[in-house]
């Protein structure tokens, strides 16, 4: 019985060196091409970034009533300043594949552009948040459809446009909202539409 059991102890022991070692080269293997990549990416030429999908605020589409609510006001004084600043969500793209498609010299610029993307949408969700605990419904509304329009990836805001759609008996246009948020290139994607679709039964 002692026999057996130092057989299978052995084995054992035979089995995890091998996926330790197993482990350790795909680990190897990552960083590795990891470096690779990130050596191509500091010797990519600047490339002309005029075109690409800038968002430009809308100030016409957003409920700004110049209020006196701290937290309403302080929102509307975010969104006119980034009004005048360039704007692009670069959600699930990393510093390396920037430099990779746009060269190491655009770097800064594109980072910026990102921070500004996030500010946005972080403003933008407040926004709604407040409107929302103030009763006003339809200007919330306005304001969740804007960020999602603009791709934000914050789960609160899909799912209190969606409670908002749900109270004001206009649950068909949860469907909708699913659709769009299929299309996200972000990790709370997964958690955004599993929540959508329990909401939508």
């Amino acid at each position: 019985m002692s026999y057996m059991i130092l057989v299978v102890f052995m084995a054992f022991i035979v089995w995890l060196a091998i996926r330790i070692r197993q482990t350790s080269k795909k680990e190897s293997d990552v960083e590795k091409n990891f470096w690779i990549k990130e050596n191509q990416a500091n010797q990519t030429r600047k490339q002309d970034i005029s075109n690409l999908d800038y968002i430009k605020i809308e100030l016409e589409k957003l409920p700004l009533y110049q209020s006196e609510d701290p937290v309403l006001k302080n929102c509307e004084e975010i969104i006119t300043e980034l009004s005048e600043k360039q704007i692009l969500n670069l959600t699930g793209i990393s510093n390396t594949e920037l430099k990779l498609q746009y060269g190491v010299a655009n770097l800064n610029i594109l980072s910026e552009c990102d921070e500004n993307f996030t500010q946005l949408i972080r403003c933008l969700n407040n926004w709604g948040s407040r409107l929302s605990e103030l009763n006003m419904e339809q200007d919330a509304v306005a304001v969740y459809e804007y960020a999602v329009k603009c791709r934000s990836d914050i789960t609160a805001t899909w799912l209190s446009l969606a409670q908002l759609y749900l109270s004001q008996g206009q649950a068909g246009k949860i469907r909708e909202l699913t659709k769009t948020a299929s299309t996200l290139n972000s990790l709370s994607r997964k958690t955004i539409l599993e929540k959508l679709n329990q909401m939508a039964v």
